[in-house]
């Protein structure tokens, strides 16, 4: 089954979203903040990443350009 991890700050975007990938037949995963955006694509190797990129914190941009210098997740 295909993984999908979300990390978006606003609830009102986050929880549709997941549902209706759910909905789609993935496997979501979710997180409100970079940080701990990371922590979970560290542990779950998701399949994909969609993400805000205006978040709390570190920003999305930060948060993709972290993801992609991470060997773990990359």
């Amino acid at each position: 089954m295909r993984t999908v991890l979300v990390v978006e700050d606003d609830f009102d975007t986050l929880h549709p979203l997941a549902e209706l990938l759910r909905l789609k037949g993935y496997t979501v995963s979710t997180a409100t903040e970079a940080e701990h955006g990371l922590a979970v694509a560290r542990q779950e190797r998701s399949d994909l990443i969609i993400t805000d990129i205006a978040l709390p914190g570190k920003s999305g941009l930060h948060f993709i350009g972290s993801v992609r210098k991470d060997e773990q997740i990359k």
